[in-house]
């Protein structure tokens, strides 16, 4: 064993030495940093105790698969040979002139002993606990980039000019600022950021049949607390379903979109305004909003089918006004220009 391994040997599950909530031990030495030269150096060495136990269970598993292995080898009659990362771990003995495998049990947990230490040298003596602290401020953008590469898609960003690359990465940008959000928000209430994310996918308005959006109603208890901390009930995301069967079915060119706001005294869904003169420019197309809404409401809830009534004239409805026949001098012009084929 070498010298840094008996030191944190020394701090090892000692809560004097507690340098992290999460479960991480350290301490700082001076000490000469290379064989051959006498510059030295601030060691702050530390013991992870969550990640020393999980590589030492996973070395175990390991070990005892291997070994398993071997067994099945024998008993078939065949030859058996361990595996160079596990040959230290293990022997076949010969015994009553019976072939079998046994632990060498002194290596093995040694090196399940020596798991989850690490090192690090430092200029001054900060003390354990600011070089660890300092040490991980790294993770901030080290996440980061993995998230945006990992989850969010922008390992490759598949586009060919400069342009595409910048607003791709615009792109990712906001994504990031909002998953920050959720996360926050998911560590105030204890829960896992990944795992709502993931179940938050099953929250959406989809099409239905009859060529209406709706929603999906599957809203899982676990997720109301995290929908509640950002305003939104089942409500809005029916709101949001009207406003976009709105949108398909009549011109719609306000550019704003925000959460809508569910009136307590009726099912009229609004938008909030700003008194700024945008706003202003946007009420009388939030008004037709709000009617056509209720509208597109009372049509879906009187359809038991969800289907809805084709555009256009009725087949065998007649002309609102008589048609006048054209003579063969106006129809050879119309052809001479191109309006007829």
């Amino acid at each position: 064993m070498n010298s840094r391994f008996y030191l944190g040997y020394s701090i090892k599950w000692i809560p004097r030495y507690l340098v992290s909530d999460d479960g991480v031990f350290g301490t700082c030495t001076e000490k000469q940093l290379f064989l051959t030269h006498s510059r030295k150096g601030y060691v702050n060495v530390f013991f992870d105790a969550v990640r020393g136990t999980h590589e030492s269970i996973k070395l175990s598993k390991e070990i005892r698969t291997e070994k398993r292995r071997l067994e099945l080898l024998l008993q078939s009659g065949k030859n058996a040979t361990a595996k160079a990362a596990y040959s230290k771990y293990l022997e076949i003995v010969d015994e009553n002139s019976k072939r079998r495998v046994c632990y060498r049990y002194e290596k093995w947990k040694q090196d399940t002993d020596a798991k989850g230490f690490f090192s690090i040298v430092s200029s001054s003596n900060f003390g354990a606990e600011q070089v660890h602290n300092t040490y991980h401020l790294r993770d901030a953008s080290e996440t980061t980039y993995s998230l945006l590469k990992s989850q969010q898609g922008l390992h490759t960003t598949r586009v060919h000019s400069t342009t595409r690359i910048l607003n791709k990465f615009a792109i990712g940008f906001i994504t990031s600022i909002i998953r920050t959000e959720i996360e926050i928000a998911c560590k105030a209430l204890n829960l896992d950021t990944n795992v709502v994310i993931q179940r938050l996918e099953h929250v959406h308005v989809f099409l239905a049949p009859g060529n209406t959006y709706m929603f999906s109603k599957s809203i899982r208890k676990d997720l109301n607390s995290i929908l509640t901390h950002f305003g939104m009930t089942s409500q809005h995301f029916d709101a949001l379903a009207s406003e976009i069967n709105v949108r398909l079915d009549s011109q719609y060119h306000n550019c704003y979109r925000g959460i809508p706001v569910i009136s307590t005294h009726s099912n009229t869904i609004g938008k909030v305004t700003n008194e700024t003169q945008d706003d202003h420019k946007c009420d009388e197309q939030d008004s037709v909003l709000e009617t056509n809404s209720e509208k597109v409401a009372e049509e879906a809830a009187s359809t038991s089918d969800n289907s809805r009534p084709k555009r256009g004239r009725k087949k065998g409805s007649k002309d609102s006004h008589k048609r006048k026949r054209r003579t063969k001098a106006e129809i050879e012009r119309d052809r001479s220009v191109g309006i007829l084929k």
